[in-house]
Order: structure tokens, then sequence, then C-alpha cells
């Protein structure tokens, strides 16, 4: 009986430690951290999201992807107004939410691909590592639920390869897909790294299971259509204005006599900093010596520095095992050494020949990677995450004492945690100075006491 509710503690564990970012605001402030902000005028916002352009992003007329901002974005926004919640809590369950939902997304999308018994200790370390990254508090991907829950839809996609599933299943994802992924600044960027992965596992699948490629082309290109229709009230007016949309961003950069490419340079990074989920721009960049990134500093201490280096040990003590034929190297493994491969290779940037010579030939390629750093830090983050977790599940395997298993399990936790200070302290939210603003900023008494009287009015 008690193994039958063994999967729920560490859902448990995610839902109490996600609370950590109740914390984040501070219980009277909100947050803006670089594109992130939280509206304090709510439904005006909903409604600028029912419009295609966007006069307000950047100082100047930008086409963005507002329209896909509505679901789900909007819609939440439309009802903590109603309900009257704060601006302050509705961001701190907003952030709960996302929050939690990295953790679970990433336990998820683990617990599908494994079929032992350790399977649940793994996916809670994969999930812990996915919520505390460094890359994570850089980006803030706990703000952009495109990210957030890419392992869900990971998950969803492979567990209805493996197990043919048929038409029911595909309009099920379909639907969650749709309520779950359209909130991103660039809609059409989170569109295409989702479908990368996806088709990147199909193409592995097929090579492993041939007498199934029929079926698996067949699933995904359904997959792909029903997603298309209901995604299209923001992926045409996208698609017919694209021309505009690429124009307006290089319009943008040409004001302070700046390119795409110069971008792509400034944003790329050594694999030292690479393999640690860190970046030389975050490290480096400052405003009149006064560093954007403080937080970081923490990163660069003999102890972080070591455990920076411990994932990619980890993944490569498993590949080892793997490539001498003591573990069968099964096509999940596989596809995510290489997403991790491609994560590393797009994040060096200008440092790698090959995606500097795309950056250089391929103008599509620099508007996709604009921030080699970021973008090819999300494949990196999730394919170090699952293989951590494949990681332990070897542990497990080979050795049967179970106090020792549990001894690595607490030990990779304590490291998780010491390597994830800033993000659970709330260290990765800047406090400002004279030179930068604060992350966190407070809505004056006035506007509150307002607010209550016209509602009651």
């Amino acid at each position: 009986m008690a193994r039958k509710y063994l999967k729920y503690i560490p859902i448990f564990i995610i839902l109490l430690v996600g609370s950590m970012s109740l914390f984040w605001t501070n219980t009277h402030f909100l947050l803006s951290i670089g594109d992130y902000v939280f509206p304090q005028e709510r439904l005006k916002e909903f409604f600028k999201m029912l419009n295609v352009w966007d006069s307000t992003i950047l100082g100047v007329p930008t086409f963005m992807i507002t329209l896909g901002l509505p679901i789900p974005y909007g819609i939440y926004l439309v009802i903590t107004s109603i309900l009257t919640i704060s601006p302050i809590q509705s961001q701190a369950m907003w952030s709960y939410f996302l929050f939690i939902s990295l953790g679970l997304s990433m336990y998820f999308l683990v617990t599908q691909l494994m079929n032992t018994s350790a399977k649940y200790a793994a996916g809670l370390l994969s999930a812990l590592f996915f919520m505390f990254s460094p890359w994570g508090a850089i980006n803030i991907i706990m703000f952009v639920p495109y990210v957030t829950f890419i392992p869900f839809i990971l998950g969803l996609y492979i567990k209805g390869l493996r197990e043919n599933k048929g038409i029911r299943y595909i309009t099920f994802i379909s639907i969650i897909w749709f309520f779950i992924s359209s909130f991103s600044l660039w809609n059409i960027r989170g569109f295409v790294f989702q479908w990368m992965m996806l088709i990147f596992y199909l193409i592995i699948f097929c090579l492993h299971n041939r007498n199934r490629v029929l079926k698996a082309v067949v699933f995904t290109f359904i997959l792909f259509i029903l997603y298309a229709l209901l995604n299209c009230y923001w992926l045409l007016p996208f698609i017919l204005n694209i021309s505009k949309s690429i124009t307006a961003s290089s319009d943008v950069y040409s004001v302070i006599n700046y390119t795409k490419l110069d971008s792509f340079k400034v944003n790329s990074s050594t694999m030292s900093y690479v393999l640690r989920l860190l970046d030389n721009w975050s490290l480096t960049a400052n405003f009149k010596g006064t560093i954007y990134y403080a937080w970081l500093t923490f990163y660069l201490y003999p102890l972080p520095i070591i455990i920076g280096f411990l994932p990619i040990v980890a993944v490569l003590s498993s590949m080892l095992f793997i490539m001498r034929g003591k573990i069968k190297a099964r096509s999940e493994i596989i596809f995510f050494f290489f997403l991790l491969l491609f994560g590393f290779f797009i994040s060096m940037g200008k440092n790698n020949i090959l995606i500097m010579w795309c950056a250089v030939n391929l103008p599509l390629f620099t508007s996709l990677f604009s921030s080699p750093s970021t973008h090819g830090g999300i494949f990196v983050v999730i394919g170090y995450a699952v293989l951590i977790g494949y990681s332990f599940m070897f542990v497990c395997k080979y050795i049967k004492n179970t106090r020792i298993q549990l001894g690595v399990f607490f030990l990779c936790v304590v490291i998780i945690v010491i390597y994830g200070y800033p993000v659970w302290s709330g260290k990765f939210i800047p406090l400002g100075n004279k030179m930068l603003g604060a992350g966190r900023y407070e809505i004056p008494s006035y506007v509150s006491n307002m607010a209550l009287n016209i509602n009651k009015d």
C-alpha cells in the first residue's frame, strides 16, 4: 500500500519547495526583471493583448506577437482583477504556479521515461535541478511558460509514440499544449524550439524503431495540424507579417547602431561557462563599473566552480557505461545526450566555427538564436536535468545497498541546493543601486487606496 503512494511524495516536496517563490516579492513588492513586468492595470494589459501591433514596447511601434498572450496569461489577469486580488498577490500566485510547474513538468517527463523503482527519486532530482539552475535564474525561465512546460510536452509526446496512442490522445495533447504554452514575448521562437525538440526525438525514435516509422510520422503530422489549427489566431498574423516582424526588430537595433550579429557575438559563451550553466556576458556586463548580475559572483567562488562541473562528470560517466555495453542505450538517453550537445554548440555562438558561419550566412539563424547562451541554454538545461536523473537510476541499478542509494540521493540534493542558492534565496532578483534599478518596486499606498474606493463606488 505504501508503494502505491510513493510517487506522490516527490510531488508534495516540489509543491512545498515551490512556496519559496511566494517570498520573492517580500509580501509588498512587484517584480520587474528584464523583459518580465507584472502589470498593475491588468484589464488594460489584457485588452492590449488583443492587438497585433503594440506601440508601447521599446518606445516605438513594433510588430509583436501579443495575440498569443491572452491564453493563459491574459485570462489569469482578468480573473484576478475581477476578484479584486491585489497585483502583488496575483503575481505571487502566478510565480508560484510557474515555479512549481518547472518541477512538476520535469518530474512528469523523467517518470514517464523510466520504468524502475528509482524513477521517483530520479524524477525529483531532475525536477530540483531544473528549478534551481543558475541558467534559469539568469533568464528568469520561472516566468516564461513556453520554457516551463517543454518537459511536460515532451513527456506527453514520447508517451504517445511509445504506446501507439490514437487520435483522442493527440487531441488531448493539442488542447493541453494550447493552454500552457501560448505566453511568450516572441511566441514564434517558443513554437520553433518546442517543435525542434519533438522533431529531434521523432528522428531518433524512427532510427531505433524502423517498423514503426509510418505510425510515428502520422502521429506527429496530425499533432502538428491540430496544434496549428488551435493556434492559428496568432500564427496566421505572424506568418502574414513575418517580414515586418524581422524588419521592425532590425530597425530597433539600427537606432543604437547595433546589429543582430553584434548581439549574437556579445551573448555567445565559452565552453567552461556553458558546462556550468552560466554565460560570459552575465558575469561581465556592467554599467559604469556596476555589474548587472551582482549575485552571479557567487559562482566565482571555488566550491560553486567545482560543483558546476559535476553535472557533466555525471553525464559522461553514464555515457561511458553505455558505450562499454553495460547499460542498454535506449533512444531516450541518446536523444537527451544529443539535446545536450546541440545546446552546447548553440550556446558557444561565435566561439564555435560552424555556428558562427550559420550566424553570418543565415539571417534567420540569428533571428532564432539571437542570444546563443540563452536560447541554446534551453536545450542544455533540459538535457542535463534528464540525464542527471538517468545517472542516479544507473547508480541504483548497480548499487543495491539502500543506505548507499539514500546517501547518494541526499548528497545530490545538497549539491543542487548549494548551487541553486541564488534562486531559492531570491538573490537573483536585483537589489538595485544608484546606477541600476531594483527588481522589486513598491506600489504607492495612495494607488491601492484609490483602487479600493473606486471598487466600493
